[in-house]
C-alpha cells in the first residue's frame, strides 16, 4: 500500500508541475540571427589570395612558334554558310542591310559573299576596320573611289551618291573595331536610297554600340564560322608581352604592372587624351627615342627624370607647374602608356612600335 500511495503522490506531483511552454509556440532560437549584411561581411572579409602565376610571366612566341603550335592544334571544321546565300541575298533585295555576328573569323566568308552575291547586284566598296592604321581618312578615300565626289568630304560623297548608276553595296569587315567617325558616317550612308551595308560584327557585346534608332533597317545574321581569327589579329605585336615582364620588375610602380600596353592600346589612349597631353606625350617619346637609339627594349634607363621633364614642358608651353604635369601624366600612367619608377619616366614601347605611334600622332595634328 505504501508503495502505491508513494507512486500515487508522485504521479500527483507531475502532474502539479508541468514545464512551461513557450507562449504562442515559439521555439527558442539563437539570441542573435545573421543577416545576409552579415553573411556579406563575412564572405568578403577573407584576404583574396592572387596567384603569381601570371599569363604575363610567359616569354611571348615568336612567329615560327606560333606557326608550327597552330598547325599541330586541333581547330574545329570552319561552317560552310554558302547554303544561306539565298536567304542573304533575299533580305538586301528586301532593302535591308546586313549585320553578321557569331563566333569565328568572318573574313573568307564575307569576302566570297561578295564576289557571289554584292557583285553581281553593283559595286563593291571593303573597308577592313580591324586594321590597327584604318582611320576616317582612309574610309573616305575608300567611297570617293566609288563615286564621282570631288571631294574627300562626307557631305560631298553623300551628295555624290544621288548621281551613282547603281546601287553602291559597302563591305564593312569588323565594323566594331572602326573609330567611331566611320561607325557613324557607316549608319548614316546605310539610310541612303542608293547605299547597302553589309557588316560583320566580332564582340559579343557590339549591339551595345548603337542604339535602337541606329538599328532600323538592319537585319541581324548569324555567320558562326568556328574559323580562327588569323587575320584580324595579325596586326598585333608579338613581343607586346614582353614589356609587361619589364613593368612588373618595376616594384610598386604607379600602374603596378597590370596590363602591358600595345601600340593599338597607345592610339586608343591618346585618341581619348588633350591636345596638351599629347604634346607631353610626344616630347617624352622623342626624347626616349634619342636616348634608347639602338636599345632592344626601353627601361628606366632611357627615360627623363621627372624634374627635366618639368623643365622641357615648361619651355615648350605645355604645363607650368608640377601640378599641372602630373595632372596630364595622370591618364597616361592609369593606362600604362607611361611609367614612373623613381622619379623617372619613360614609355613602355619598342623604338619602332613607339616611332609608328609618334607617326600617327602627327598626322592626326
Amino acid at each position: 500500500m505504501s508503495s502505491g500511495s508513494e507512486s500515487g503522490s508522485g504521479s500527483e506531483l507531475d502532474d502539479e508541475y508541468q514545464p512551461i511552454q513557450p507562449r504562442g509556440g515559439y521555439k527558442s532560437k539563437a539570441f542573435a540571427q545573421p543577416t545576409s549584411f552579415d553573411a556579406y561581411l563575412t564572405a568578403t572579409a577573407t584576404a583574396v589570395k592572387t596567384s603569381n602565376a601570371v599569363f604575363s610571366s610567359l616569354e611571348p612566341l615568336t612567329p615560327d612558334d606560333y606557326t608550327q603550335l597552330v598547325k599541330r592544334a586541333q581547330h574545329p571544321k570552319p561552317l560552310d554558310a554558302t547554303p544561306f546565300f539565298p536567304l542573304y541575298a533575299q533580305t538586301l533585295d528586301a532593302g535591308f542591310n546586313i549585320f553578321f555576328y557569331g563566333y569565328g573569323s568572318k573574313l573568307t566568308t564575307l569576302d566570297t559573299i561578295a564576289r557571289a552575291v554584292l557583285s553581281k547586284r553593283g559595286p563593291v566598296l571593303v573597308s577592313r576596320c580591324f586594321a590597327p592604321d584604318f582611320t576616317f581618312k582612309d574610309f573616305l578615300a575608300t567611297l570617293q573611289r566609288g563615286t564621282s565626289a570631288s571631294a574627300l568630304t562626307l557631305e560631298s560623297i553623300i551628295a555624290a551618291l544621288d548621281e551613282v548608276p547603281h546601287p553602291l553595296f559597302l563591305l564593312m569587315h569588323s565594323l566594331d573595331k572602326a573609330p567611331p567617325k566611320v561607325r557613324s558616317a557607316t549608319l548614316r550612308l546605310a539610310t541612303h536610297a542608293r547605299v547597302q551595308v553589309v557588316a560583320s560584327l566580332d564582340h559579343i557585346r557590339a549591339s551595345a554600340l548603337f542604339s535602337q534608332r541606329d538599328l532600323a533597317g538592319w537585319v541581324w545574321h548569324d555567320l558562326t564560322t568556328l574559323a580562327p581569327y588569323d587575320a584580324e589579329l595579325a596586326h598585333i605585336d608579338p613581343l607586346a608581352l614582353k614589356q609587361q615582364k619589364d613593368s612588373a620588375a618595376a616594384d610598386g610602380d604607379a600602374n603596378g604592372g597590370t596590363v602591358a600596353i600595345t601600340e593599338i592600346g597607345a592610339t586608343h589612349v591618346l585618341a581619348s587624351v588633350t591636345a596638351r597631353a599629347k604634346r607631353l606625350f610626344a616630347l617624352l617619346s622623342r626624347r626616349q627615342l634619342e636616348t634608347a637609339e639602338g636599345a632592344a627594349q626601353p627601361s628606366a634607363e632611357h627615360g627623363m627624370e621627372h624634374d627635366a621633364l618639368l623643365h622641357a614642358a615648361r619651355a615648350d608651353f605645355i604645363a607650368t607647374s608640377d601640378t599641372a604635369l602630373r595632372a596630364l601624366l595622370g591618364e597616361f600612367t592609369d593606362h600604362g602608356l607611361i611609367i614612373s619608377k623613381d622619379e623617372v619616366l619613360w614609355v613602355p614601347l619598342r623604338n619602332d612600335v613607339l616611332q609608328r605611334v609618334l607617326d600617327k600622332l602627327g598626322k592626326k595634328d
